[in-house]
């Protein structure tokens, strides 16, 4: 008797559910990977990096927005020290990005601390063949400086640094480097340095 109660009770469930619509989500529930992108973001703002990438990777893996999720997983892995984790994320997620020039230069400032010079330097270089950029002419400088002892490139981006960014963030460092540094003379252009007879 108990088989034919249970093959009766499948088959009235059958017959019940067989004219209702398939659920899919409904326009006001979030997707998968909003809520994931959404957890991922709750964690950063209470200070649990490792737990906020991880969350925010699977946003991305989930397919989320490579736009949005891409800056606040960069950050959760910065802001934890996992520098190599955050190049390999903007490195796998740089074809989907929408403005790669911001990326690139997110890219050289990893490969930079990384000790990837040269890597960087390409990042940077691409980033002022798509548009004039105050922060990319500043890594140069910093990379041409500090790393390569190449003073004549690192005083021409300088240069550039200050014409563009005259007020910037690192305009006092960038003018004492140029009038204590061994570089070549000022006739690379851009701007002058605050201090320097220009002929």
């Amino acid at each position: 008797m108990r088989p034919l109660l249970q093959c009766i009770s499948l088959c009235l469930l059958c017959a019940c559910t067989r004219g209702l619509p398939e659920r899919g989500p409904r326009p006001d529930e979030p997707t998968a990977h909003e809520e994931l992108a959404a957890r991922g973001r709750r964690f950063a703002e209470l200070g649990d990096y490792v737990r906020a990438e991880q969350y925010l990777a699977g946003s991305l893996e989930a397919g989320g927005n490579v736009d949005t999720i891409l800056p606040a997983l960069l950050r959760s892995c910065v802001a934890s020290e996992r520098y190599e984790a955050a190049l390999s994320y903007a490195e796998r997620y740089e074809p989907e990005a929408g403005d790669s020039s911001e990326l690139e230069l997110v890219l050289a400032a990893l490969q930079l601390g990384l000790g990837q010079l040269d890597k960087a330097r390409r990042s940077l270089e691409l980033v002022l063949k798509q548009r004039p950029d105050a922060q990319a002419h500043y890594l140069l400088g910093e990379l041409y400086y500090h790393s390569l002892q190449d003073y004549g490139a690192a005083d021409r981006h300088y240069r550039e640094y200050l014409a563009l960014a005259p007020k910037g963030h690192y305009a006092p460092h960038v003018r004492r480097l140029l009038l204590t540094s061994p570089a070549a003379p000022p006739d690379f252009g851009g701007a002058p340095v605050e201090g320097e007879v220009v002929p």
